[in-house]
This record gives structure tokens, sequence and C-alpha cells, in this order.
């Protein structure tokens, strides 16, 4: 799966949320993140909230971006999460379209 940086898509780095996910589904890419805030009409929660269909692949979400670089166990387990919503998203897209967000780590009870 490759990675594709903004400026790839014909986006600044620096480009408004709104603008980031609307791009996504256009080009069928999942957006991964790190933890965004809900400060305004076109930040990124405010977006999926208004914008987000059934139709729409879920934006991963990374929770604590500065521990994966403090804790390898960390590490490990945001990768091992990432992998397993990633192959869910392949196996069985239509199980995690529309979802909005998925979050790493994965809550497991």
């Amino acid at each position: 799966m490759p990675i594709v940086p903004f400026h790839v898509l014909g986006l600044p780095s620096d480009a408004p949320d709104r603008l980031v996910w609307n791009r996504c589904p256009e080009l069928k890419l999942v957006l991964i993140t790190g933890n965004r805030n809900d400060d305004g009409p076109d930040s990124l929660q405010a977006t999926i909230d208004d914008s987000n269909t059934s139709s729409y692949l879920p934006v991963i979400t990374l929770g604590n971006g500065n521990r994966v670089i403090y804790s390898s166990s960390f590490a490990d387990r945001i990768a091992r999460d990432l992998l397993e919503y990633l192959t869910d998203l392949r196996d069985t897209p239509e199980s995690l379209l529309g979802t909005g967000r998925l979050y790493l780590p994965r809550y497991t009870p």
C-alpha cells in the first residue's frame, strides 16, 4: 500500500482539513492522521460530521503521536493495529465505510 504525501495530491502541506478530507474519498485513499481537534467549521471532525456518508472510507487517527517516538512497545502496538484496520478495509470494506474515525491504538477489551 503506497503512502501518498500531500504534494503528490496537489495539496500544500498546510492544506485545510476540509480540503484534505474531500480529496481522499475522490481518490479512494485512507487518511491517516494525528489526533486533530474540532476547532472550527473546516476542522477534520466538523468535516467528518457534516460530510461523511456510508460510502466514505474512515479516517485512521493516531491518538498520541509523540508516544510512538518514545515507546517501542507502543509503536509496535500501533503498527499491529494499523495493519489490522487496513486488512479489514481490504477484506471487508463495507464493514468500515461511513464509520468516520478509527483510533489507534485500537480498543481491545
